[in-house]
This record gives C-alpha cells, structure tokens and sequence, in this order.
C-alpha cells in the first residue's frame, strides 16, 4: 500500500508542474455520443466500457508535446470489470499517450498493465478503442480550455 501511495504522489507533483494541454480532448466536440478524455492538473475519470469499467487516472507531461495517462484505481465496475484483477494493474506503466500539437491530438491505448503476468491487457477492448481506433490511434481536438 506504501508503493502505491508514493506512486499516486510521485504522479500527482508532477502534473502539478507540468504545462498540461489542459481541458477536455474529443472525437467530436459538443457530440453526445463521441469520446472525450479530460486533461488535467487533477486525477479523472475515465469510461473504459459503458457500464463496466471506469477508472481514476492521472494526466503527466511526458515531453513537449506528449501527455501520458497512469492508471489510479477502478472507481465503477460491471460483470466485465471484474474479470481484471485490479491488485495487479501497475499505476506506474502508462494506460495511454497523447501526442499532441495545437488542437489536435492522437491517442494511443496502451492498456492496462498487468505486473504478475508482465503484459499489458484490455488492449482491444475498450469501447472508445473498438469504436473510434483507426490503426491502434484515435483522433482528438482540443474542445476546451
């Protein structure tokens, strides 16, 4: 518990002095049904799959034009969250990358990261993935500041 704890605050210091894009990251801003991913100074939310997994997440600068995304905790789960053994998904090996310039942005899922089995998993199967990946990456524009 002690490890983690330090990793939540190692996180967290550092988006505190990083120059995040911060705001809210879209497949189509305004559109009920697209994909947003909020960047922030503060941890998230984020909808994995509807009504079966949300996580926490922290937001960190990772060089000028990159944001990577550490996995927290689960803060909802379904049937099908369950089936992740949560106590193994590292919050040091990113979920995800930004790659980003002016409004524009890519998104890349790397999963969540599985320190028994040292791999990543629910790569393929995240909503956002399966509805809006084009070749493992996602379009996104910078909707708000």
């Amino acid at each position: 518990m002690m490890k983690f704890l330090a990793t939540i605050f190692f996180i967290v210091s550092l988006t505190a002095k990083a120059d995040l894009p911060n705001g809210i990251w879209s497949t189509e801003c305004g559109a009920s049904d697209a994909f947003d991913l909020k960047i922030s100074n503060s941890l998230s939310g984020l909808v994995v799959n509807d009504n079966q997994i949300v996580v926490q997440y922290a937001s960190v600068m990772a060089s000028e034009n990159k944001v990577d995304l550490y996995f927290i905790k689960p803060i909802d789960l379904g049937r099908g969250g369950m089936t992740i053994n949560w106590s193994n998904v590292s919050g040091e090996m990113r979920i995800a990358e930004l790659a980003f310039s002016g409004d524009s942005g890519v998104l890349n899922w790397s999963g969540f990261y599985d320190i028994s089995d040292n791999k990543y998993v629910w790569i393929n199967e995240p909503d956002f993935v399966q509805n809006y990946s084009e070749h493992g990456a996602i379009n996104l524009k910078h909707c708000s500041h």
